[in-house]
């Protein structure tokens, strides 16, 4: 009887027991990163990486066993594609849904919602014409000594670039806050975009110190940027929440580039 009662455990337990995962070739279906013990590496949208279900760690972080190393990465389940969101599901055989194909679009802005947070500027100088934000965003708390501010524009003859013009003005006793360190990045729940750094220009006043820089994107990043619906502004070493209304006028630049082919403004 106890050979019988042991025979029927070994079997339950064996038919409990999954077999291991097989290593697969996971997809991202936009830029993503793998955090690993030696670091964290980045892919952009349709990038690959071999590697082994070994588990899942809270709602949206899968690791895996990496092919190339054999050390586990961690990455982010809402940036891979949908059969591997299927595959989780079948393995894990807990719900995880892939990211439906088509969302309900946003309204498109009218010419006066544009207006109302974008304006065109003509150089005759230079016969340069440029699309920017009115009303640049300000940044940090409104007690700060330092006034800092950041405004989107693109350049008419340069449409597939967005460039940022980040503004500093702070009391000289503050010191140059962005002279060696003016690395810009975003961060939003679908990726993370490192800004191209640009040349810093820095002026003394009167008791002040002035500084200015210029980092860009391309439009199509920008496009994402401006629509994410919680978003990080990482400049230097400070970090900045932008709320989605505050980023209507990037929004209405998006508007403007794309309608731009059939309308005048």
């Amino acid at each position: 009887m106890r050979s019988v009662c042991l025979l029927w455990l070994f079997a339950c337990t064996a038919f409990a027991q999954k077999p291991a995962a097989e290593p697969r070739t996971w997809t991202f279906r936009q830029d993503g990163r793998i955090e690993t013990q030696s670091g964290v590496w980045t892919f952009k949208k349709g990038g690959r990486v071999e590697g082994r279900f070994v588990r899942l760690s809270g709602s949206n972080v899968l690791v895996v066993k990496l092919a190339l190393n054999g050390r586990e990465g961690r990455l982010n389940i809402s940036s891979l594609s949908d059969e591997d969101c299927f595959y989780l599901a079948g393995v894990t055989g807990q719900p995880i849904a892939p990211r439906p194909k088509s969302e309900t679009p946003a309204p498109r802005l009218k010419k006066d919602q544009i207006e109302q947070f974008v304006e065109t500027k003509f150089d005759a100088a230079t016969a340069q014409t440029t699309y920017q934000e009115k009303h640049p965003i300000k940044l940090g708390p409104a007690n700060d000594p330092r006034m800092l501010n950041m405004q989107a524009y693109i350049l008419a003859n340069i449409p597939e670039f967005v460039a940022f013009h980040v503004i500093s003005r702070c009391p000289a006793a503050l010191g140059w806050q962005y002279s060696t360190d003016r690395r810009v990045s975003f961060l939003w729940e679908d990726g993370k975009k490192d800004l191209t750094e640009a040349k810093h220009f820095g002026m003394a006043g009167d008791g002040f110190l002035l500084e200015q820089f210029t980092p860009r994107c391309k439009f199509s990043e920008f496009k994402e940027i401006a629509s994410a619906k919680q978003l990080e502004l990482h400049l230097g070493h400070e970090i900045f929440k932008l709320p989605y209304e505050s980023r209507a006028a990037w929004r209405a630049l998006v508007a403007l580039l794309e309608t731009q082919p059939a309308n005048e403004y």
